[in-house]
C-alpha cells in the first residue's frame, strides 16, 4: 500500500533534494515501507500521536474524573511540564 507512494515520493525529490527525515503516525505497514524504500532516511513519530495516545493510556490509569480544583491544576502542571520535554 505505502510502496508505491513512497517510491514515487523518492524518484520525485531524491534527485537534487535529499528527504532528511519522514513523521509517521506510527503504522507499521508505513514504517516496513519505509525501512524498505527509504533505508537510509530515519522516521520520527509525530508528536501529535505520541500525545494521543499517552493521554488514551494514562488515562486508564489516572484518576481524572472527580479531582478537585487543586489535583486538577497540579496535574495540568505535571503534565505541561512533561509535554514540555
Amino acid at each position: 500500500m505505502f510502496s508505491w507512494a513512497l517510491r514515487m515520493l523518492k524518484a520525485s525529490i531524491y534527485s537534487p533534494v535529499k528527504q532528511s527525515v519522514m513523521l509517521t503516525n506510527h503504522d507499521k505497514e508505513l514504517e516496513k515501507s519505509l525501512l524498505s524504500i527509504l533505508p537510509l532516511v530515519p522516521h520520527l513519530l509525530y508528536v501529535w500521536h505520541v500525545e494521543k495516545n499517552v493521554l488514551k493510556y494514562a488515562q486508564k490509569e489516572w484518576r481524572v474524573n472527580g479531582l478537585n480544583n487543586k489535583e486538577r491544576e497540579v496535574n495540568m502542571e505535571l503534565y505541561n511540564e512533561f509535554m514540555a520535554r
